[in-house]
């Protein structure tokens, strides 16, 4: 095969080569990567890849892989592989970082996973991976991560109003993320959520840092006696959202207004002699009693009777 000695095509030609030889690969798209969820203080260390490969086996000289938090303006870390040099930490993840970990024995992939140290919740976020060369477009992946911190309260409670309503409240203290809050009754094996709540949800920022923190809930709805049809469980869920995370609180609650309805009513009986609670003998006793005073009259009348007779 003869090319072409025009200049301007061998200069596309070379051109075109050198872009072929130096492409980046990505190999994950960001839609097929779930987010990282866990528990604060669960793990020692939380990796995140960033899995690429290059056209070449040559380590390109200026190719440099990032890890940004938040957005591409926070630069969390950096390595070059040329150098031949151990990465760096910067900004707030400084010390957060693992700059030993190596997930892989090629020199021109060992260092491009992110290992963060004692993940927590305030290192919930976005973390968006940027492999770059002169010879290629930057080439980007986006890593969700959801630390999530259990409420160290959580409870839910009853308050009689007035005569006829009783107030459900739903509390929880120290969770994060911010969590999706459901109060429901349960009506024959059926959750059925109570509209007209209302929420107040409270950021409580520790370490004298306002990025650092967690929420404390309050949600509360009213719900009237005869709305009920006798013994009946609330319960309150909080849901982490984005995840399959969530807690529960539940309790009964007997109505003082019970509804009976017309085929369930049965009128009283007809008052009668009540001798319950009254042993035998007495009972036989009061019977007795009664039979001799009949027998005293009947012969009294029977005396009188006699008398006036002779009398004639």
């Amino acid at each position: 095969m003869h090319l072409p000695r025009h200049p301007y095509f061998m200069v596309t030609f070379m051109i075109l080569a050198n872009t072929v030889c130096h492409g980046i690969i990505i190999l994950e798209e960001d839609l097929e990567t779930p987010p990282e969820v866990l528990k604060t203080g669960s793990l020692e260390t939380l990796t995140l890849d960033c899995p690429f490969v290059m056209e070449e086996k040559d380590i390109p000289e200026h190719l440099t892989v990032q890890w940004m938090y938040n957005g591409y303006d926070v630069n969390i870390y950096q390595w070059i592989p040329i150098t031949d040099t151990k990465p760096q930490s910067l900004g707030p993840f400084k010390d957060r970082v693992n700059l030993e970990y190596e997930i892989s024995s090629d020199p021109m992939y060992k260092h491009r996973a992110l290992s963060l140290l004692n993940p927590t919740t305030e290192l919930t976020g976005i973390y968006t991976c940027r492999v770059s060369s002169f010879e290629d477009d930057d080439k980007y992946l986006n890593r969700r991560v959801i630390i999530y911190s259990e409420p160290s309260e959580f409870k839910i409670q009853t308050e009689q109003i007035n005569q006829t309503n009783v107030k459900i409240t739903c509390e929880a203290d120290n969770i994060f993320p911010e969590p999706e809050v459901y109060i429901y009754k349960n009506y024959n094996g059926e959750l059925v959520q109570l509209e007209d709540t209302a929420e107040e949800k409270t950021w409580k920022s520790s370490n004298g840092n306002e990025g650092e923190g967690t929420y404390t809930i309050h949600a509360e709805v009213t719900i009237a006696d005869e709305d009920l049809t006798g013994l009946t469980q609330f319960g309150c869920d909080l849901r982490i959202p984005e995840t399959n995370v969530s807690f529960t609180d539940t309790l009964s609650y007997e109505p003082r207004i019970t509804i009976v309805s017309y085929e369930d009513y049965e009128p009283e009986s007809a008052p009668r002699n009540d001798l319950s609670g009254v042993s035998p003998h007495e009972a036989a006793s009061t019977r007795s009693g009664s039979s001799c005073r009949c027998h005293f009259v009947v012969l009294l009348l029977f005396v009188s009777v006699l008398l006036a007779t002779l009398s004639l």
